[in-house]
């Protein structure tokens, strides 16, 4: 204990997401074992390691380097391409599985990276967001390259074709790229194992590389480009040795997702799935490994776990269809009958211009019409208008604390990372009150102040008392007044205590002041 004391800060940090990566593999594993893990959560497994690297490399170079890239994915889809290629390729020539699956991520992490260099010559050299756009093009240049692209290896050896299919191959060839059919047939090779074992393997690479005077070089042209230079340090050969590293993670992240697929094409690794990276990033916290780690796990199995609710989208459905037969199709339509028509299960009631609607629908459009009121619609505006502003001055309250405790983006990550996870906590109790917007969890949640804003306006349209919705509305009030109070108390003790770091035990005992 006394020695776990002693240790740095840096070294705690990187023992304790060994700790959580380890124990959390544990768990699946003892999960897999049993009927814990679904189909859903088993077939998520790979992908969420994949995603795990891709977010930390990116960290890598958002976090600990300063820069913005938005097109990661085209790294990612260098290494899903090139590194699938390779280990079908291979497929003779190494029959054992987990070491053509190491080389084939080798593969996609050293072409990967050598694009990243070719792509940090010009533009690391300069300020500004240069590489954020670069980036986004080498993206969608590398998506349509790809898209484009016609691999094939025989007997011969490689064949290669651009915009139109023209290998032939003898008997026995094989086709490794398909233009826009992408990579098909592949060995499902990828494991669950090998995925945590990259996992460590990132984490050692990236901690041994942030803690390292090289790393120290990193943050130091991160934090001050100019004193850096003025040291000796040349900027941009270790914001280089940032970005190729990322690079390369990149692209053996994705030779693990493609080898984990049957087919793919590159529209996959698009746009989206750049800024997807980047929230993981920006949600766990920017320079903090284990804070992505989470955050890439929970963002990826969340949209998973949600597809129960799916049925939902039939409200909307509804409410668009309403509309449009109330305006266009069917302006004889009386609301205030079906809304009063009682179970259509039975059969229809005889309500002007109901058509050929089948029951099943009647009944959604009767739920969504009971709604179409004049009076909810104007309490549900309202309510809206006021949790969207009392939400805003409450979190803007909790982040000017923040601001007011800190002198530096790196040291504010420790608080934004709950009140980031606080946030996506809400949006899930947020759909979880769809389904059931009487639940002790959900109720308690539309009261409390961090998640009203969110909660409570979904339980609205199934009926809430009017106090509940007042004690809301009263609660949210006071917590913007009293963290409005402490955050003006913090910055009247912290900006006395300029160069000091901050955590939550010193925090705490500014309160006391």
């Amino acid at each position: 204990m006394r020695q776990l004391g002693q240790m740095k800060k840096s070294t705690k940090n990187s023992l304790f997401t060994y700790t959580l990566v380890i124990a959390a593999f544990v768990v699946v594993q003892a999960l897999r074992m049993g009927p814990g893990v679904g189909a859903m959560l088993e077939g998520q497994l790979i992908p969420i390691c994949a995603y795990i690297v891709m977010a930390l490399a990116l960290n890598l170079v958002v976090g600990v380097s300063g820069e913005l890239s938005l097109g990661h994915a085209g790294f990612m889809s260098i290494g899903a391409f090139l590194g699938c290629a390779a280990a079908n390729g291979l497929a003779e020539l190494i029959p054992f599985t987990p070491v053509r699956l190491g080389v084939a991520m080798v593969i996609g992490a050293a072409l990967a990276g050598f694009f990243g260099f070719l792509i940090g010559i010009p533009v690391l050299r300069l300020n500004g967001d240069y590489l954020a756009i670069v980036t986004l093009a080498f993206g969608e240049i590398i998506k349509s390259v790809l898209t484009n692209t016609y691999l094939a290896v025989d007997k011969k050896g490689l064949h290669f074709s651009f915009l139109t299919d023209k290998n032939a191959l003898e008997e026995g060839g094989l086709q490794l790229i398909r233009g826009p059919m992408g990579v098909m047939n592949t060995q499902r090779i990828s494991t669950f194992t090998v995925g945590f074992v990259l996992v460590v393997i990132t984490l050692v690479v990236i901690f041994n590389l942030v803690n390292s005077r090289t790393g120290r070089a990193i943050m130091a042209a991160r934090d001050n480009r100019i004193a850096a230079e003025s040291v000796g340090i040349s900027v941009t050969k270790y914001k280089m040795i940032a970005f190729v590293v990322s690079a390369a993670l990149a692209g053996a992240a994705g030779t693990l997702y493609g080898c984990s697929q049957t087919t793919f094409a590159a529209t996959k690794f698009d746009f989206n799935t750049s800024i997807l990276i980047l929230v993981f990033v920006v949600l766990g916290g920017l320079g903090n490994m284990w804070g992505s780690v989470i955050a890439a796990a929970a963002l990826t199995i969340l949209p998973e776990a949600l597809r129960q609710f799916s049925n939902y989208r039939m409200l909307v459905y509804a409410i668009v269809l309403i509309l449009v037969m109330q305006t266009f199709f069917l302006p004889g339509i009386d609301l205030e009958a079906l809304r009063n028509a009682g179970n259509l299960a039975g059969g229809l009631p005889d309500i002007a211009g109901t058509g050929n609607l089948s029951a099943e629908k009647m009944q959604i459009i009767q739920k969504v019409a009971m709604t179409i009121d004049p009076i909810f619609i104007i309490k549900f505006l309202a309510s809206f208008l006021f949790y969207f502003i009392g939400g805003y001055l409450l979190y803007a309250s909790l982040f000017a604390a923040i601001g007011a405790a800190v002198d530096n983006e790196t040291d504010s990550q420790q608080f934004l990372t709950p009140l980031s996870i606080i946030l996506v906590i809400g949006l899930y109790i947020g759909f979880a009150a769809m389904k059931s917007p009487e639940s002790p969890m959900v109720f308690w949640s539309s009261l409390i102040p961090f998640t009203s804003p969110i909660v409570m306006l979904v339980r609205i349209p199934f009926g809430v008392p009017t106090w509940e919705i007042l004690t809301s509305m009263a609660l949210l009030i006071v917590s913007f007044i009293f963290f409005t109070w402490l955050s003006g108390k913090i910055y009247r003790i912290g900006i006395l205590m300029y160069g000091k770091k901050v955590t939550w035990k010193e925090l705490y005992k500014w309160l006391k002041y």
